[in-house]
């Protein structure tokens, strides 16, 4: 670990075990990615006759895409997750900047935000946009 190592409240085996955690979620969204893009071949276009078939064609598209791009958010934060974990920076809040408890941390790995500040967010109270100038204003990086 470097000086900088913000995962020093998570030991080896704790840091191995939210590893294979995201790198299995990542895995699960890949793959749920390909079955919905085949799904969404699977979807005529256009070739319904009359106006409630094509109303039931187009949403289903959407409803499609809207999953879609949550599924794509969340690989998002898997990705951006596994990468901090590389760069030994994973498990700090990003509102606050303290350590995220392991629990949480294995409950929500890909979690950005301690459970005060994720309740905080979901409540509408905080700015997700405005997060704890992390890690570039860190004094000790």
């Amino acid at each position: 670990m470097s000086e900088h190592d913000t995962t020093r409240h998570l030991n080896e085996r704790q840091i191995e075990t939210l590893r294979e955690r995201l790198e299995s979620e990542r895995r699960r969204l890949l793959e749920r990615s390909a079955e919905a893009e085949e799904r969404e071949d699977e979807i005529p276009v256009g070739e319904a006759e009359d106006m409630v078939d094509r109303a039931e064609e187009s949403w289903d598209k959407q409803e499609l895409f809207a999953a879609r791009e949550e599924e794509r958010q969340e690989l998002l934060r898997v990705e951006e997750a596994l990468g901090r974990l590389s760069k030994g920076s994973y498990g700090l809040c990003f509102y606050c900047g303290e350590p995220i408890p392991f629990a949480r941390l294995e409950s929500v790995p890909a979690t950005r935000f301690c459970a005060e500040h994720q309740e905080q967010l979901e409540q509408g109270k905080i700015d997700e946009t405005r997060p704890f100038d992390w890690p570039t204003s860190r004094a000790d990086s």
